[in-house]
């Protein structure tokens, strides 16, 4: 997966993106319609992909590019959920690595 330096430059087209993908659920060729190939282009990535590594606040992340939640947050702001992982922060040693799966 590529590096996103500018993940922001990107954040008008991420908008527009995940505003049309939101209003059009279950429509058929929805990624032609919502000018997915635009986005991905914007973002710098090959037509097919949907992985970017993203340098966020708590290190490097690989994120799902057309997550309008987690990997839009993660790439727009460099951060998701900062509260729960200061709950988890609160179990951890230092250096600890996490994997939240699901």
């Amino acid at each position: 997966a590529p590096l996103l330096t500018q993940p922001t430059a990107c954040a008008s087209e991420i908008a527009r993106v995940h505003g049309c993908l939101d209003r059009r659920k279950g429509a058929l060729r929805l990624a032609e319609a919502c000018g997915v190939r635009v986005y991905q282009q914007c973002l710098g990535l090959h037509p097919n992909g949907y992985t970017a590594l993203v340098m966020a606040r708590h290190g490097l992340f690989v994120v799902n590019v057309n997550d309008m939640y987690i990997g839009a947050s993660l790439m727009m702001y460099g951060e998701w959920s900062e509260e729960e992982l200061r709950v988890m922060q609160l179990n951890l040693e230092a250096n600890s690595s996490i994997v939240d799966v699901g």
